[in-house]
């Protein structure tokens, strides 16, 4: 009988204790993220509430694939991080129009076979090095 009565005690002091120190962790999350939010500028609040909004519309397989992008930027090295952060300005500095045709050009991309997608790429490397060739010759 006392064995029983210490093994449900056991059981119910690690299930009642647990939600406590979740509890006490998420305190700790929500007083650094308001802390963060408070610090941020008025516009920067606007943009996230607007990301946030778009984010509760994404479906799940959505989000978790955001979520996969983000960690594999993480990882990334800073020069591929800047490089990136900036192909993505140069995209957001174009019309509405252009960004269209943009995304409409990278998805028949994404549809052609693996090797004709490495073919055009190496063309395009081929090209841009002819174009550097061409223009250190005429100097």
């Amino acid at each position: 009988m006392n064995r029983m009565l210490l093994l449900i005690l056991s059981v119910f002091l690690s299930v009642a204790i647990r939600p406590a120190y979740a509890l006490d962790e998420s305190l700790s999350a929500d007083v650094s993220a308001r802390a963060k939010w408070n610090a941020m500028s008025e516009a920067d609040r606007v943009r996230i509430r607007g990301q946030y909004q778009r984010w509760k519309e994404m479906n799940p397989d959505q989000q978790k694939e955001l979520r996969l992008r983000h960690e594999r930027f993480k990882k990334m090295e800073p020069g591929r991080q800047s490089e990136i952060r900036e192909r993505y300005r140069k995209f957001r500095s174009l019309d509405p129009d252009q960004q269209r045709r943009v995304r409409m050009r990278v998805t028949r991309f994404r549809r052609l076979p693996k090797e004709e997608r490495k073919n055009r790429i190496e063309r395009v490397k081929e090209r841009r090095q002819d174009r550097r060739d061409h223009r250190g010759r005429r100097r």
